[in-house]
């Protein structure tokens, strides 16, 4: 009895433990698998120096893993959805995009169950940043430039 109250115990905590919290990751893409399954990112880390950089981290997309475009809707001042998004595919991925990975980890590998992507559109001009903002359209700053 008083082992079958201890494998129960130890397999009621096992599950606990092997657990994996997803955590999120943002950054540039900067290359990709030719069919877009894994994925290079280049993420800043904690900015505490001048001395810091960008890390480089491989991501791997999950079998179900969702992709989503998201954009900028310019809609009037005070509206409630000024963000757009659409599915796309892996192979819709492009180098430069930014984007935001929630990772699971899988082994030594980070997994990616959901991958949020912002398309760098045209150099963003002091004169387009402050016509957004007199539009309502939030402040953008002028560094968000390709």
């Amino acid at each position: 009895m008083r082992r079958l109250v201890l494998l129960v115990t130890l397999l009621s905590v096992l599950p606990l433990s092997t657990a994996v919290a997803a955590v999120r990751h943002s950054g540039r893409i900067v290359a990709l698998s030719p069919d877009g399954q894994t994925i290079t990112m280049g993420e800043m880390g904690v900015w505490t120096s001048l001395g810091n950089r960008t890390t480089r981290e491989v991501v791997h997309l999950t079998r179900g893993a969702t992709l989503t475009l998201v954009t900028r809707a310019f809609v009037p001042a005070g509206a409630t959805e000024p963000l757009a998004t659409q599915p796309i595919q892996a192979i819709d991925l492009r180098v430069h995009d930014y984007a935001t990975f929630t990772i699971e980890r899988g082994g030594d590998q980070l997994m990616a169950t959901a991958v949020d992507i912002v398309r760098p559109t045209e150099p963003l001009t002091f004169q387009m940043a402050a016509t957004a903002a007199t539009h309502g359209q939030g402040a953008y700053h002028a560094s968000h430039t390709m």
